[in-house]
């Protein structure tokens, strides 16, 4: 077990990787939460379970500002992304990389905005979108409520979307349909409000 300390860009927390170089699940979740408090006090946060990605990803909603948040060795990302990376390797002193980045394996962070940037990783990993998808219909599914602090009462808060929600978790074309439609959204997104070279098609 190797441990690095990490001055990242606000603070300094210390990391522990493997002895092949990966970090420790704990610790990427560590790294990750405090690249999300920049975006202000973190709401909520869910660990992205989708296949094919190449490191831990979070999906974060806090006070100011939310998105997924990654962490992964940059050889493992493709390049066009490696401009989302917001510390680690990718973005240290490079004689620091030189020394220090083989054992290591590259590990950076990835942050990717809820403005438009949630739509070039969604299309890169499709199956996020997937995860986001049926993540989304199954909290409908538990039939929220809203709770009323002066009254102190609760509400439901849709009924009907709840219902909506279990109704398309009993269709796997349903969900097939709705992950369809935030693909073709997140790629109307990335054509219409990211820059050029982020472009995905």
């Amino acid at each position: 077990m190797k441990k690095l300390y990490i001055c990242g860009r606000k603070n300094k927390i210390l990391l522990c990787f493997s002895d092949d170089g990966c970090i420790n699940p704990k610790d990427a979740e560590k790294w990750a939460r405090l690249i999300a408090r920049e975006w202000g006090e973190i709401n909520e946060q869910k660990k992205v379970k989708a296949s094919g990605l190449p490191g831990l990803v979070w999906l974060f909603d806090c006070a100011g500002h939310g998105g997924y948040i990654m962490v992964a060795s940059m050889f493992d990302v493709p390049e066009t992304l490696h401009k989302y990376a917001v510390d680690g390797i990718a973005v240290w002193n490079k004689e620091w990389v030189k020394k220090y980045g083989e054992p290591y394996n590259g590990i950076t962070v990835f942050r990717f905005e809820e403005d438009c940037n949630w739509a070039i990783f969604e299309t890169t990993y499709p199956d996020v979108a997937t995860w986001r998808v049926y993540n989304r219909e199954k909290e409908w599914s538990k039939n929220p409520v809203l709770i009323d602090v002066d009254a102190g009462e609760e509400s439901l808060l849709d009924p009907k979307r709840a219902l909506l929600a279990r109704e398309r978790l009993a269709s796997p074309d349903e969900m097939q349909r709705l992950t369809e439609e935030r693909l073709e959204s997140a790629k109307k997104t990335v054509a219409r409000w990211c820059s050029e070279d982020a472009k995905i098609v």
